[in-house]
């Protein structure tokens, strides 16, 4: 597991003033007690997604900001979806503003069969 802190990333230290000054306000502390997070892979692109999704829940107001307890439940179920639908379910959270991470979706597509013809179908298919 590699333990990532959001203080030491001068990265995001900057994009989250960047975000602040849009929002009007007028400073930001980099100094935040959830911050630092045992991640559950290891990967650059679970890592920068994760780094997203934690900058855009501290974009959305002091109400929606994610609480340390949130973090390590999310973590969690984040661990149990593997890696490439955690990606996935933390890009579509920040993609339309989620607060939540929802798994991505299976979506089965299945091949239309033709209805059976009827009686009456194949004589006039026969007939032509």
């Amino acid at each position: 597991m590699l333990k990532v802190t959001l203080d030491k990333n001068a990265d995001a230290v900057l994009i989250m003033r960047a975000i602040a000054s849009m929002n009007g306000v007028k400073e930001v502390t980099t100094e935040n007690p959830i911050a630092t997070f045992a991640l559950p892979f290891s990967s650059p692109e679970f890592e920068n997604a994760w780094l997203d999704y934690t900058i855009m829940r501290r974009s959305m107001g002091k109400a929606k900001r994610l609480t340390r307890r949130g973090a390590e439940l999310a973590l969690k179920k984040l661990s149990a979806m593997g890696e490439r639908d955690a990606v996935q379910a933390l890009q579509n959270s920040v993609a339309n503003g989620w607060q939540g991470i929802f798994p991505p979706s299976k979506k089965v597509t299945q091949r239309r069969v033709p209805a059976p013809m009827g009686p009456s179908e194949k004589i006039a298919v026969r007939d032509l």
